[in-house]
């Protein structure tokens, strides 16, 4: 991974611009292309709508949202559609949300403790 690569996913340069789900919102928007749009079969997902929708998300919260709109889409003999996805997003609370003092009291030991993986 070159230093672009690891910055979009990473969410930026410095720890004020890595707010939780901020790299997962990069990668998907970087993985369109700059276009925004990806397109499976006869069906266009809007990337942008879908990082809007998942602000906060981690990367396999965003996947899960992708596998649970999968299951459900199979279970109803439906294709996968962006409303789909929206559905499923909106209700998904994640961790960044759901554990928010965690995740900052983890974030508060690693700086005083650990050494950062760049």
């Amino acid at each position: 991974m070159n230093q672009d690569e690891r910055r979009i996913v990473e969410g930026g340069d410095s720890p004020q611009q890595r707010k939780a789900g901020d790299g997962a919102k990069r990668a998907i928007l970087a993985l369109a292309g700059g276009a925004g749009l990806f397109v499976l079969g006869s069906i266009a997902f809007d990337l942008g709508i879908l990082a809007d929708a998942t602000t906060g998300f981690s990367g396999s919260e965003i996947e899960e949202v992708v596998v649970s709109s999968l299951y459900t889409a199979f279970s109803t003999s439906d294709e996968l559609t962006m409303a789909l996805l929206l559905s499923e997003a909106e209700g998904t609370v994640p961790l960044s949300v759901s554990r928010a003092e965690h995740v900052e009291e983890l974030r508060a030991w690693a700086r005083e403790r650990a050494r950062p993986a760049n």
